[in-house]
Protein backbone atom coordinates (compact mmCIF):
# COMPACT_ATOMS: atom_id res chain seq x y z
CA UNK A 1 0.00 0.00 0.00
CA UNK A 2 1.07 3.28 -1.38
CA UNK A 3 1.93 5.99 1.37
CA UNK A 4 0.68 9.22 0.55
CA UNK A 5 2.90 11.76 1.87
CA UNK A 6 1.72 15.16 3.09
CA UNK A 7 2.81 18.51 1.20
CA UNK A 8 4.82 20.73 3.85
CA UNK A 9 3.74 23.62 2.08
CA UNK A 10 0.00 24.09 0.99
CA UNK A 11 0.27 25.79 -2.24
CA UNK A 12 -3.44 26.09 -2.44
CA UNK A 13 -5.36 25.90 -6.06
CA UNK A 14 -3.24 27.87 -8.78
CA UNK A 15 -3.77 28.27 -12.75
CA UNK A 16 -0.85 26.54 -14.09
CA UNK A 17 -0.32 28.59 -17.00
CA UNK A 18 -0.49 31.86 -15.06
CA UNK A 19 2.98 30.30 -13.72
CA UNK A 20 5.76 32.29 -15.65
CA UNK A 21 9.48 30.41 -15.13
CA UNK A 22 11.44 32.45 -16.60
CA UNK A 23 9.89 35.41 -14.15
CA UNK A 24 12.05 36.08 -10.56
CA UNK A 25 9.92 34.85 -8.09
CA UNK A 26 7.36 37.32 -5.86
CA UNK A 27 7.23 35.82 -2.79
CA UNK A 28 8.16 32.33 -1.28
CA UNK A 29 5.18 30.81 -2.13
CA UNK A 30 5.18 32.02 -5.89
CA UNK A 31 8.64 29.64 -6.09
CA UNK A 32 7.30 27.02 -4.31
CA UNK A 33 4.80 27.08 -7.35
CA UNK A 34 6.88 27.89 -10.00
CA UNK A 35 9.49 24.71 -8.83
CA UNK A 36 5.88 22.79 -8.85
CA UNK A 37 5.45 23.40 -12.33
CA UNK A 38 8.53 23.20 -13.03
CA UNK A 39 8.65 19.54 -12.37
CA UNK A 40 5.19 18.65 -13.61
CA UNK A 41 6.35 19.86 -17.32
CA UNK A 42 9.75 17.80 -17.16
CA UNK A 43 10.11 15.13 -19.63
CA UNK A 44 9.68 11.00 -17.62
CA UNK A 45 12.49 9.86 -20.20
CA UNK A 46 15.18 12.04 -22.21
CA UNK A 47 16.62 10.99 -24.99
CA UNK A 48 20.31 12.41 -26.05
CA UNK A 49 20.46 13.30 -29.55
CA UNK A 50 24.42 12.61 -30.21
CA UNK A 51 26.46 12.62 -33.57
CA UNK A 52 28.38 9.00 -33.68
CA UNK A 53 31.28 10.98 -35.32
CA UNK A 54 32.38 12.68 -32.12
CA UNK A 55 32.11 9.38 -30.60
CA UNK A 56 34.78 7.18 -33.15
CA UNK A 57 38.09 8.26 -31.97
CA UNK A 58 37.10 8.64 -28.41
CA UNK A 59 39.29 6.52 -26.54
CA UNK A 60 37.81 3.29 -24.12
CA UNK A 61 39.65 2.13 -21.24
CA UNK A 62 39.66 -1.51 -22.69
CA UNK A 63 41.53 0.01 -25.51
CA UNK A 64 43.64 1.70 -23.62
CA UNK A 65 44.75 -1.51 -21.89
CA UNK A 66 45.59 -3.21 -25.35
CA UNK A 67 48.13 -0.76 -26.44
CA UNK A 68 50.06 -1.54 -22.92
CA UNK A 69 53.74 -3.11 -23.49
CA UNK A 70 52.90 -6.86 -24.76
CA UNK A 71 53.61 -9.72 -21.86
CA UNK A 72 56.63 -10.97 -23.79
CA UNK A 73 58.86 -13.28 -21.56
CA UNK A 74 55.60 -13.08 -19.12
CA UNK A 75 55.47 -16.62 -16.68
CA UNK A 76 52.47 -18.79 -16.55
CA UNK A 77 49.46 -17.80 -14.52
CA UNK A 78 50.24 -20.53 -11.55
CA UNK A 79 53.68 -18.84 -11.47
CA UNK A 80 52.71 -15.87 -10.62
CA UNK A 81 50.37 -16.88 -7.97
CA UNK A 82 53.00 -19.14 -6.64
CA UNK A 83 55.33 -16.53 -6.04
CA UNK A 84 52.36 -14.46 -3.97
CA UNK A 85 51.78 -17.06 -1.86
CA UNK A 86 55.29 -17.69 -0.87
CA UNK A 87 55.52 -13.83 -0.42
CA UNK A 88 52.39 -13.43 1.92
CA UNK A 89 53.47 -16.55 3.81
CA UNK A 90 56.66 -14.45 4.27
CA UNK A 91 55.22 -11.11 5.34
CA UNK A 92 53.04 -13.72 7.92
CA UNK A 93 56.39 -14.96 9.38
CA UNK A 94 58.43 -11.80 9.55
CA UNK A 95 54.98 -10.33 11.55
CA UNK A 96 55.14 -13.15 13.82
CA UNK A 97 58.87 -12.99 15.00
CA UNK A 98 58.64 -8.70 14.98
CA UNK A 99 59.71 -9.11 18.79
CA UNK A 100 62.64 -11.35 17.61
CA UNK A 101 64.83 -8.73 15.76
CA UNK A 102 66.24 -5.62 17.38
CA UNK A 103 67.98 -3.62 15.71
CA UNK A 104 71.73 -3.50 15.51
CA UNK A 105 73.18 -1.17 17.42
CA UNK A 106 75.72 -0.41 15.31
CA UNK A 107 73.08 0.56 12.29
CA UNK A 108 72.04 4.84 12.33
CA UNK A 109 68.83 5.02 9.62
CA UNK A 110 68.45 8.12 7.64
CA UNK A 111 65.84 11.05 8.19
CA UNK A 112 62.98 9.09 6.03
CA UNK A 113 63.42 12.14 3.11
CA UNK A 114 66.80 12.61 2.94
CA UNK A 115 67.28 9.93 -0.48
CA UNK A 116 70.76 10.38 -0.68
CA UNK A 117 71.57 8.70 2.55
CA UNK A 118 69.22 6.58 1.45
CA UNK A 119 71.03 5.50 -1.15
CA UNK A 120 74.09 5.20 0.40
CA UNK A 121 72.61 3.24 2.97
CA UNK A 122 71.29 0.65 0.97
CA UNK A 123 73.50 0.43 -2.38
CA UNK A 124 76.56 2.00 -1.24
CA UNK A 125 78.34 4.26 -3.53
CA UNK A 126 79.50 3.84 -7.00
CA UNK A 127 82.93 4.17 -8.28
CA UNK A 128 84.73 3.45 -11.73
CA UNK A 129 86.78 1.08 -12.12
CA UNK A 130 90.04 0.56 -14.72
CA UNK A 131 91.75 -2.17 -15.51
CA UNK A 132 95.02 -2.59 -17.04
CA UNK A 133 95.50 -1.62 -20.78
CA UNK A 134 96.74 -4.65 -23.40
CA UNK A 135 99.90 -4.29 -26.00
CA UNK A 136 97.34 -2.93 -28.35
CA UNK A 137 95.89 -0.11 -25.85
CA UNK A 138 92.66 -1.44 -24.67
CA UNK A 139 91.50 -1.75 -21.48
CA UNK A 140 90.44 -4.58 -20.07
CA UNK A 141 87.64 -5.41 -17.12
CA UNK A 142 86.69 -1.35 -16.87
CA UNK A 143 82.95 -1.03 -15.61
CA UNK A 144 81.38 0.18 -12.18
CA UNK A 145 81.97 -1.32 -8.68
CA UNK A 146 79.85 -0.49 -5.96
CA UNK A 147 81.03 -0.27 -2.12
CA UNK A 148 78.62 -2.50 -0.48
CA UNK A 149 75.93 -0.62 1.07
CA UNK A 150 73.67 -2.67 4.42
CA UNK A 151 72.34 -5.58 2.88
CA UNK A 152 68.20 -6.07 3.78
CA UNK A 153 68.24 -8.02 7.00
CA UNK A 154 65.41 -8.92 8.61
CA UNK A 155 66.90 -7.05 11.49
CA UNK A 156 66.99 -4.00 9.98
CA UNK A 157 64.41 -4.25 7.74
CA UNK A 158 61.89 -4.88 11.00
CA UNK A 159 62.69 -1.79 12.76
CA UNK A 160 62.40 0.33 10.26
CA UNK A 161 59.03 2.81 10.71
CA UNK A 162 56.02 2.95 8.94
CA UNK A 163 57.22 6.46 7.47
CA UNK A 164 60.62 5.17 6.70
CA UNK A 165 59.18 2.32 4.78
CA UNK A 166 56.79 4.22 2.85
CA UNK A 167 59.17 6.73 1.59
CA UNK A 168 62.11 4.22 1.21
CA UNK A 169 59.73 2.42 -1.36
CA UNK A 170 59.55 5.77 -3.19
CA UNK A 171 63.81 5.85 -3.18
CA UNK A 172 64.30 2.92 -4.37
CA UNK A 173 61.83 3.04 -7.62
CA UNK A 174 63.50 6.21 -8.08
CA UNK A 175 67.19 5.03 -7.77
CA UNK A 176 66.07 2.47 -10.18
CA UNK A 177 64.89 4.97 -12.86
CA UNK A 178 65.81 3.04 -15.99
CA UNK A 179 64.86 3.57 -19.67
CA UNK A 180 65.43 1.66 -22.77
CA UNK A 181 66.88 2.73 -25.63
CA UNK A 182 64.99 0.68 -28.19
CA UNK A 183 66.55 1.58 -31.63
CA UNK A 184 69.78 0.55 -30.66
CA UNK A 185 68.29 -2.55 -28.40
CA UNK A 186 70.97 -1.47 -25.71
CA UNK A 187 70.02 -0.83 -21.89
CA UNK A 188 70.38 2.77 -20.75
CA UNK A 189 70.13 3.29 -16.75
CA UNK A 190 69.57 6.71 -15.36
CA UNK A 191 71.55 6.96 -12.41
CA UNK A 192 72.83 3.74 -11.34
CA UNK A 193 69.87 1.42 -12.84
CA UNK A 194 69.75 -2.59 -12.10
CA UNK A 195 71.47 -4.39 -9.58
CA UNK A 196 70.83 -7.42 -7.39
CA UNK A 197 70.97 -5.26 -4.34
CA UNK A 198 68.60 -2.92 -5.19
CA UNK A 199 65.90 -5.24 -6.00
CA UNK A 200 66.72 -7.54 -2.98
CA UNK A 201 66.15 -3.78 -0.90
CA UNK A 202 63.24 -3.54 -3.22
CA UNK A 203 61.15 -7.49 -2.11
CA UNK A 204 62.26 -6.56 1.47
CA UNK A 205 60.32 -3.67 2.21
CA UNK A 206 57.80 -4.85 0.42
CA UNK A 207 57.46 -7.27 2.93
CA UNK A 208 56.64 -4.99 5.64
CA UNK A 209 54.64 -2.24 3.47
CA UNK A 210 51.32 -1.60 5.30
CA UNK A 211 48.42 -2.16 3.54
CA UNK A 212 46.54 -0.47 1.99
CA UNK A 213 49.05 1.52 0.28
CA UNK A 214 49.66 4.97 0.27
CA UNK A 215 48.49 6.79 -2.88
CA UNK A 216 52.25 7.69 -3.56
CA UNK A 217 53.53 4.22 -2.60
CA UNK A 218 50.58 2.95 -5.06
CA UNK A 219 51.79 5.39 -7.72
CA UNK A 220 55.49 4.46 -7.25
CA UNK A 221 54.77 0.87 -7.27
CA UNK A 222 52.58 1.00 -10.57
CA UNK A 223 55.20 3.09 -12.66
CA UNK A 224 57.87 0.73 -11.05
CA UNK A 225 55.83 -2.61 -12.79
CA UNK A 226 54.68 -0.87 -16.13
CA UNK A 227 58.38 -0.22 -16.21
CA UNK A 228 59.23 -4.05 -15.77
CA UNK A 229 56.61 -4.69 -18.25
CA UNK A 230 58.51 -2.56 -20.98
CA UNK A 231 62.03 -3.55 -19.68
CA UNK A 232 61.03 -7.29 -19.75
CA UNK A 233 59.86 -7.16 -23.24
CA UNK A 234 62.88 -5.72 -24.80
CA UNK A 235 65.81 -7.94 -23.67
CA UNK A 236 69.40 -7.00 -23.42
CA UNK A 237 71.58 -7.45 -26.24
CA UNK A 238 75.05 -8.95 -25.83
CA UNK A 239 76.66 -6.10 -27.00
CA UNK A 240 75.17 -3.75 -24.77
CA UNK A 241 78.77 -4.08 -22.35
CA UNK A 242 77.11 -5.16 -19.11
CA UNK A 243 78.19 -8.08 -17.20
CA UNK A 244 76.14 -11.09 -16.91
CA UNK A 245 75.34 -10.67 -13.03
CA UNK A 246 74.24 -6.88 -14.09
CA UNK A 247 71.50 -8.12 -16.80
CA UNK A 248 68.30 -8.70 -14.65
CA UNK A 249 66.29 -12.02 -15.92
CA UNK A 250 62.73 -11.97 -17.62
CA UNK A 251 61.48 -13.65 -14.04
CA UNK A 252 63.00 -10.78 -11.72
CA UNK A 253 60.80 -8.05 -13.36
CA UNK A 254 57.90 -10.69 -13.69
CA UNK A 255 58.44 -11.20 -9.80
CA UNK A 256 57.41 -7.70 -8.57
CA UNK A 257 54.90 -7.55 -11.71
CA UNK A 258 53.30 -9.82 -10.15
CA UNK A 259 53.55 -9.00 -6.60
CA UNK A 260 52.00 -5.73 -7.82
CA UNK A 261 49.40 -6.59 -9.79
CA UNK A 262 48.49 -9.18 -7.71
CA UNK A 263 49.31 -9.22 -3.63
CA UNK A 264 49.05 -5.02 -3.72
CA UNK A 265 45.82 -5.52 -5.93
CA UNK A 266 46.76 -3.40 -9.17
CA UNK A 267 44.81 -5.72 -11.13
CA UNK A 268 45.01 -4.00 -14.31
CA UNK A 269 48.39 -4.35 -15.07
CA UNK A 270 48.33 -8.58 -14.88
CA UNK A 271 50.00 -10.52 -17.23
CA UNK A 272 46.70 -12.28 -16.91
CA UNK A 273 43.20 -10.46 -16.58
Amino acid sequence: MRMEQEAFVDLDDFDESEINLDEPPRSAIHYLRQVAVSRKRCPQVVKASLDPKFLSNRQSSSNFEKEQPSCVNAPSREWAYAKCDDFSWNRTLLQAKRAKYKKPDNIVYPGWGDYERWRLFCLGEKEEITGKANEIGEERNSGRAFRSGHLPTPAIVMNLSENQVNSLIQHLVQKFGCILCVACNIWMFLEDGYSKQLFQWLYSVLLVVEKPLLHDVCASLRAFAKQCRLLRATPADDSSGLAVGDVPTPNEFSLFIALISIYFEQKDLADHQ
